[in-house]
């Protein structure tokens, strides 16, 4: 199982005034012991002094494909939710100067978690799927499906055809921004006002 971490795809509060915001979405891969299991804890790593959290749209991938067109994508992909991806900082700044690979600041175990998942045709995606986060009740951001700059078909495509995905694998379609953590905190994340997952900090 792997999980595609879609940047550059959903634009945040300073998009459109003066922050920087690419129209050409990328991916990095997360490997499976980043997935937390539910109802377990994120747990702050002790090589990072600065970490994030951000909400993203989630599907599963439930066919195996390669080089897939975005008019055929909706066959690999039966249910949707909600995912939280822990960043470290600190270590990913250090290594983006030095042009070092991302992975140890994006990739490290326990960096995801996703929420139960609901089948995709219950969402009418026309109208646009809301997703918002919470961190200690207090109402972080929401956003929405229709402000992707690439919907769920057309981010299979531009995965599919670099990396042959499999049955189980998650694709994470990207978040509007990112928000500090400590321990302590409890996150929250809604898809379409209905709470889906919940992670404490440690």
């Amino acid at each position: 199982m792997k999980i595609f971490c879609t940047g550059e795809n959903v634009p945040g509060p300073q998009a459109g005034k003066g922050g920087a915001f690419s129209s050409e979405p990328s991916f990095f891969i997360k490997p499976e012991t980043a997935l937390i299991k539910a109802g377990q804890a994120f747990f702050i790593p002790d090589f990072s002094i600065s970490v994030s959290c951000g909400v993203s749209l989630v599907a599963r991938i439930c066919k195996p494909g390669k080089q897939i067109q975005s008019r055929f994508a909706p066959s690999y992909y039966q249910e949707i939710g909600a995912g939280l991806t822990f960043t470290a900082h600190d270590l990913l700044r250090r290594h983006i100067s030095q042009g070092l690979p991302w992975e140890m600041g994006v990739a490290f175990d326990g960096s995801a978690a996703v929420s139960r998942l609901v089948p995709a045709g219950s969402l009418d995606e026309t109208k646009g799927v809301c997703f918002s986060l919470k961190k200690n009740s207090r109402h972080e951001y929401e956003a929405s499906s229709k402000r992707m700059m690439q919907d769920f078909d057309e981010l299979i495509a531009l995965v599919s055809g670099y990396v042959t995905l499999k049955i189980g694998d998650y694709l994470f379609t990207g978040t509007p921004g990112y928000v500090p953590v400590e321990a302590g905190d409890i996150l929250e994340v809604s898809l379409q006002e209905e709470k889906v997952l919940k992670v404490a900090v440690r």
